[in-house]
């Protein structure tokens, strides 16, 4: 098992001290519309491939087409598609993460932050309230999760969720929401219904995926249809 050894307290603490002197000194990011309003998406993780990554990136590039800036803030960040745009570090453990992200915000004019949530914990992170008197705060679900916290969402600007049908998400508890499909580079729908009778997901293997496969397996076990796993 792989170990962040700067997921341990005193080191996340003095990483983040070290950016912070960063922030002070380096000056601010060279935006592309420097006069136009400015996003900041904050995501733990961003992996080589993946379906958030691949919808980030999706959305990245069509703000960009719009005349937005988009800069990305990550704890690690190994997507090439996304680097073509103002990739940030910040350590997400440490006790002043809220802090020093605010500092990363004042310093380059952020007017946008919006919060990646692909687990429980992201949701935790930082705090609505505050975050809302330094800029527009919102976020997008990426999965579907058990558990999220309705009113921790209703203090944010916005919510975007992928999907109105997913299993664990309350939306009569959620106050006004977006959603967006899972691709907007398609142009049309790719897929009909013809009668079919099995089920097919594609998915990496990995515990970041348990979830929505088990959501998955549950599903079709429930509705008694056939089902394979690539």
């Amino acid at each position: 098992m792989k170990i962040n050894l700067f997921s341990l307290p005193v080191l996340s603490a003095l990483e983040n001290v070290y950016i912070r002197l960063k922030i002070k000194y380096r000056g601010d990011i060279k935006w592309r519309y420097p006069d136009r309003p400015k996003i900041l998406y904050v995501v733990k993780r961003l992996d080589d491939c993946g379906g958030v990554e691949t919808r980030l990136l999706q959305y990245a590039d069509e703000l960009t087409r719009r005349r937005y800036n988009i800069a990305f803030v990550t704890e690690s960040n190994s997507f090439a598609g996304v680097k073509k745009y103002p990739c940030l570090h910040l350590n997400f453990h440490t006790r002043k993460f809220e802090d020093t992200l605010l500092a990363m915000m004042a310093q380059n004019g952020i007017d946008t932050v919006e919060l990646q949530i692909k687990n429980r914990s992201c949701l935790y992170r930082l705090n609505p309230q505050r975050m809302r008197r330094h800029a527009r705060y919102g976020c997008c679900i990426h999965s579907n999760i058990k558990g999220l916290d309705p009113e921790m969402l209703n203090d944010m600007d916005y919510r975007v969720i992928i999907s109105d049908r997913l299993w664990h998400i309350d939306y009569e508890a959620i106050d006004t929401f977006h959603v967006l499909p899972v691709s907007i580079a398609a142009g049309q729908r790719c897929w009909r219904w013809q009668g079919q009778s099995r089920a097919l997901i594609i998915s990496r293997i990995r515990h970041d995926k348990y979830r929505q496969i088990e959501s998955f397996v549950n599903y079709c076990r429930a509705v008694g249809t056939d089902f394979r796993i690539g």
